[in-house]
C-alpha cells in the first residue's frame, strides 16, 4: 500500500470555480480507489459548473441544451458534456455499468469537465482581456462587420 495515495485523471482547468474544483480534487484523490465514487463526484462539479454558468443546476441535461442554445457551450460538446451526467448517474446505480467500462470512462470524465470550463469560462475570458487591450477608439465598430 501507496501512502499517500495516488489520485488519477487530470488537473482541473486554472479557470474552473473553486467550489467545482473542490470536488473535482476529490475525485482526483479517490479515481483509483473508486472509479465510481470519482464519476459521482464530477457528476456533482458538472452540477456546480451549470450553476456557476447561469442556469439552475436542478436538470442537468436541460441546463445543457441551455448553455447551448445561449451559445456558452457549442453544441458539439453536448455529447461529451452529458456523457459525464449519464456516467455519473449510471456509476451510482448497481448493475447499471460494468467495472472495466466505468473505469475507462471515468478516467475521460476530468477531460469533459475540463471542456466545460474552457468553453464556458476560459475562452470568454480570454476574449474579455483581449477586448480590455483594444484602444477603445477601436471598440466602437466591434462586432459591426461580417468579415
Amino acid at each position: 500500500m501507496i501512502y499517500p495515495p495516488v489520485g488519477g485523471g487530470v488537473p482541473p482547468h486554472q479557470s474552473m470555480p473553486e467550489n467545482v474544483k473542490l470536488d473535482f480534487e476529490e475525485a482526483r484523490k479517490v479515481f483509483n480507489l473508486s472509479p465510481r465514487g470519482s464519476a459521482a463526484l464530477l457528476r456533482l462539479a458538472l452540477q456546480k459548473m451549470m450553476i456557476h454558468l447561469g442556469e439552475d443546476g436542478t436538470n442537468i441535461h436541460a441546463n445543457l441544451k441551455s448553455l447551448v442554445q445561449k451559445d456558452i457551450l457549442p453544441s458539439r460538446i453536448l455529447k461529451a458534456i452529458d456523457m459525464t451526467r449519464i456516467v455519473g448517474n449510471e456509476s451510482v446505480h448497481p448493475g447499471r455499468m460494468l467495472d472495466e467500462d466505468r473505469d475507462a470512462v471515468a478516467e475521460h470524465l476530468f477531460l469533459f469537465l475540463n471542456l466545460v470550463v474552457e468553453k464556458g469560462i476560459a475562452e470568454q475570458e480570454l476574449i474579455d482581456e483581449m477586448y480590455a487591450k483594444t484602444p477603445e477608439g477601436k471598440r466602437v465598430n466591434i462586432g459591426e462587420t461580417d468579415e
